[in-house]
Parts: C-alpha cells; structure tokens; sequence
C-alpha cells in the first residue's frame, strides 16, 4: 500500500466530516469518496474513531512540534485553539455526534499519557 492511498482516505473523511456529523459517515461512505476498497480502509485504521484521531493528532502535532515545553505551553495551546478556528465545522460536527463521548475519553487518555513523557 502507498502513502496515496492513506491521503485520498483522509482526505475523502475529510470532506464528508464538512458536511456531515460524525455518526451520519460510514466507513462505505468513506471507501466510495475515497475509491478504495473496505479492506483496504482497514489496512490503514482499525474503525472511523482511529481514522479521526489518527487525522487529528497529526494536524495538531505538525502545528505545534516546534515549540513544546513546558515553557512554551502558551505556543501549543495557542496553536490547538487556531486548530479549532480553522476547523469549525468539523470540530462541531465531532461534537455534537453520537461518537463524542468515545472521542473525549480517547483524548483524555491522551492527555494523561502526555503528562507523564515530560
């Protein structure tokens, strides 16, 4: 499998995240858009929460892995919340889906994960 294809999956659950709540994809939803195949969706991610978390984390960690520290906590804070700016819509259908409370504790477990690596 290629680099390509894991884009064009992103990509295509990207676009569908801009019009629709979570809940409303389907991992069909997302093949088709995509043009791949269900098994290979699942050569890459294990369901759709691991394809978000996966897109979401990498988006936010290329915007703040220059500056992190706990000096700099500012700089990484500053760069979610414009995360969240720039992804309103898709931010917003996240959270008000059937799937929030699934990802609020994946991000929790993250969070607490993070503390300790300092």
């Amino acid at each position: 499998m290629n680099a390509n294809t894991k884009k064009s999956i992103e990509d295509a659950f990207d676009k569908l995240i801009q019009k629709d709540l979570l809940n409303k994809i389907t991992i069909k939803c997302i093949c088709d858009e995509a043009g791949v195949n269900r098994q290979t969706f699942y050569y890459y991610y294990k369901d759709i929460i691991d394809l978000l978390v996966s897109s979401t984390a990498d988006d936010i960690y290329s915007r703040i892995e220059g500056g992190r520290s706990y000096d700099t906590w500012t700089y990484g804070f500053l760069q979610t919340m414009r995360y969240i700016r720039d992804n309103k819509c898709r931010v917003k259908h996240i959270y008000y889906s059937s799937y929030w409370d699934e990802v609020d504790i994946y991000f929790i477990k993250f969070n607490k994960k993070e503390q300790y690596r300092r």
